[in-house]
């Protein structure tokens, strides 16, 4: 996925170069970067989830735990957003294409299940988790439903 400069994203066209209409994105790094967006998504534990982090596919290898994209600031926001996985629906339900994080270099993260320890084996280390929303079992703890983890 990309984002356009009229401020939509849409289907990277091809691996290998820049679509004309590519917006640039400054992270919280202060890295000025293509705005490519690498969208997984697998199941762990009966949970689908799905992630999205900056990447440029044309200057960057996949990402592994021991080389994670150069532009994301190895913080993780994770949507809690339960029942939003629909088979065969666009990419993105779980609220992890959301411009304001992303453009900043976090990673997003949605799943039907907890699964914070694999997206640290997939994207490499984490060192600091958010999540601006409750799951369906968590109770309203007085700061509309934050939640974080120090994870370093």
């Amino acid at each position: 996925m990309y984002r356009t400069t009229a401020r939509t994203f849409q289907p990277l066209p091809n691996l290998s170069s820049h679509p004309a209409d590519l917006a640039q994105t400054t992270t919280t790094q202060g890295k000025s970067v293509p705005y490519i967006v690498l969208v997984e998504t697998g199941t762990i534990n009966r949970g689908i989830y799905e992630t999205a982090v900056l990447h440029d596919p044309t200057t960057e290898t996949a990402p592994t735990p021991f080389k994670p994209p150069a532009a994301w600031n190895h913080r993780l926001v994770y949507t809690l957003v339960g029942g939003w996985y629909i088979q065969g629906a666009s990419i993105g339900n779980g609220g992890i294409l959301e411009d304001l994080m992303l453009r900043q270099g976090y990673g997003l993260a949605a799943s039907t299940c907890h699964t914070v320890k694999a997206i640290a084996g997939e994207e490499g280390p984490i060192s600091e988790t958010v999540s601006p929303h409750c799951s369906g079992r968590q109770k309203n703890d007085g700061r509309g439903g934050r939640r974080r983890w120090k994870t370093s």
